[in-house]
């Protein structure tokens, strides 16, 4: 439950109790800024040995052992060590149950039963404990918040993980962590929430998408077939239809899947405000490949400032510039779109694919103005992509020999001059040659 991660994470680390040990307490008051500020697994564990030895040896003391075992079960809990977790907190309950880290270790019981262990019977019996024990204490609304109806918890569940899906600044811009959470509620929702079908489907479609979006299009298409199996009868399988026809064009490259797809959406939907979505993939393939990359070109950029591409737009684009060179390989601007696609893929770390569109280039357009550089990045690929000297060099030489006059010559060269030596060998060789000048 979200807003209980929030309540215990944001108790934070601090020391406002006059009955704490002095001594222990500045030793964890140490170790705690230590972790805060650059948490390794060596200082996490110390730090949690220290909550534990205090609670070992100031038994007396119930306020402040109870608190840095709470402590301590929270890092647990953040290390996914749910069972150490949940035997830590039984030790404050048991032992220090008068100390404020009680209550919230209650709560963290329930939120591993309900949110990891997936065992409601017993966050039902923690939650109950914390408000029968506990009833003004201000985690009141997070306990509560187990005990409402499953389709409103569900419903408030989503929308907070929808809202934290996406991370900002980010390689993967979707949060894989909060993907799982998310998709799992998607599917709780479709199984549990019996009386809602079309809340049922369009959930079921929002996780296929999410997967599409993580490049798990088998497993997005099986959600679709799951929902398709589930809701047959439902408006919401028009969306399902159409998300199968896009993965199918877009990501899988299976044309006529996708529009057996698209067919269907027609004839079970004919009226539906996206049947002009679903005729899309019926148009003749040169129509279709024309109008997606110009939107994918448009599209494939996360940002504004057009440095930070969207993973799956961009291998979409890939697969959409080789459709069109495998459709039309005589087109004047084939051999720019494969040379785009090989820059494409090798920015999407892709190099075995940029390799191959590189040489595709190189092969079948050796009169276009840049086969040269599609040589060059093969060797430049293989030398700091893959680490494969002997490759680069070969290929190094193979550029020297066909463009001995080229504006890259001079680099390629160069690459051959220091290929495979150390940074700091390059530098001398550049401070020595200075020197003599």
């Amino acid at each position: 439950m979200r807003i209980f991660v929030i309540l215990f994470i944001s108790l934070g680390f601090m020391i406002s109790c006059n009955s704490v040990n002095k001594e222990y307490a500045a030793e964890i008051e140490t170790l705690e800024k230590n972790v805060e500020a650059n948490p390794t697994p060596e200082n996490t564990l110390a730090l949690v040995q220290k909550y534990e030895d205090y609670a070992k040896n100031h038994s007396s003391d119930k306020e402040w052992s109870g608190r840095y075992l709470y402590r301590a079960a929270t890092i647990y809990y953040r290390s996914r060590n749910y069972a150490k977790a949940l035997e830590t907190i039984n030790k404050v309950l048991t032992n220090f149950k008068s100390s404020e880290g009680a209550p919230n270790a209650l709560l963290l019981k329930g939120n591993i039963y309900d949110e990891k262990l997936f065992n409601e019977e017993e966050a039902g019996k923690a939650y109950q404990q914390f408000l029968d024990d506990y009833p003004n204490h201000e985690g009141k609304t997070t306990a509560e918040f187990f005990f409402k109806p499953l389709k409103e918890k569900l419903t408030i569940q989503i929308a907070d993980l929808e809202g934290e899906l996406y991370q900002e600044n980010a390689r993967t811009r979707i949060n894989p962590s909060v993907s799982s959470q998310l998709r799992r509620k998607y599917s709780d929702y479709a199984e549990k929430v019996t009386d809602d079908p079309e809340g049922g489907v369009g959930y079921l479609v929002k996780s296929a998408k999410l997967m599409g979006e993580m490049s798990n299009f088998t497993g997005a298409l099986q959600t679709l077939d799951r929902a398709a199996d589930k809701y047959p009868e439902a408006n919401g399988m028009a969306d399902v239809l159409l998300a199968k026809a896009e993965i199918f064009e877009d990501d899988l490259g299976d044309e006529p899947k996708a529009r057996e797809a698209a067919n269907s959406f027609i004839e079970k939907f004919p009226n539906h405000p996206k049947v002009e979505e679903a005729r899309f993939f019926l148009k003749p393939a040169n129509e279709k490949l024309a109008i997606k990359i110009a939107d994918l070109e448009a599209k494939v950029y996360q940002d504004s400032l057009g440095t930070r591409l969207d993973p799956r737009l961009a291998q979409q684009l890939i697969n959409k510039y080789v459709q069109a060179a495998d459709l039309k390989p005589k087109s004047p601007e084939t051999a720019s779109n494969l040379y785009k696609a090989g820059e494409i893929a090798r920015s999407i770390r892709n190099f075995p694919k940029a390799l191959e569109l590189w040489a595709r280039v190189y092969e079948d357009y050796p009169s276009y103005e840049k086969a040269p550089q599609s040589l060059f990045l093969q060797g430049y690929i293989h030398e700091n992509d893959f680490k494969n000297l002997e490759r680069a060099e070969e290929i190094y030489n193979k550029f020297l020999k066909q463009y001995p006059s080229h504006d890259l010559a001079d680099d390629v060269q160069f690459s051959l001059k220091f290929l495979g030596k150390p940074a700091d060998e390059i530098i001398k060789s550049f401070e020595g040659k200075k020197e003599g000048e």
